[in-house]
């Protein structure tokens, strides 16, 4: 997955995030999703579609992405695909959910698992 930050346009911030995509894999690339000062999650399902969510707190990105996957899906089995990513002015320098902060490749993908896990329970009422 690939992104492009620091645009205000949606345009370019797309065309950006393309053009990287292509440099680095030698492939098309697909947009999963643009959007400007608020937060995106992206949920899978067993068959790897994928589920989108927007918000302006990245949790209920999450959440949104997960409702759409669980609608989607028969087996009901749908799991982040990474953390919610957010972009705009409100969090170029915070410390919210999409940046590493130090923190290693697994203690990320034990967030994704934890998050996954959380927004499963809340909305199967478990």
């Amino acid at each position: 997955m690939y992104s492009s930050n620091y645009s205000y346009d949606v345009q370019d911030a797309t065309h950006l995030a393309l053009n990287y995509c292509r440099e680095q894999t030698g492939h098309e690339c697909e947009v999963l999703g643009a959007f400007v000062d608020e937060c995106q999650a992206i949920v899978i399902d067993k068959a790897h579609k994928t589920y989108r969510g927007v918000d302006l707190v990245p949790r209920l990105a999450g959440r949104e992405a997960m409702v759409e996957c669980k609608k989607g899906t028969s087996s009901g089995e749908c799991r982040l695909w990474r953390l919610p990513l957010c972009s705009g002015l409100g969090y170029g320098d915070g410390n919210y959910v999409g940046k590493n902060n130090g923190r290693t490749s697994e203690q990320i993908q034990d967030e994704i698992q934890t998050m996954t896990r959380e927004l499963s329970a809340e909305i199967d009422g478990r």
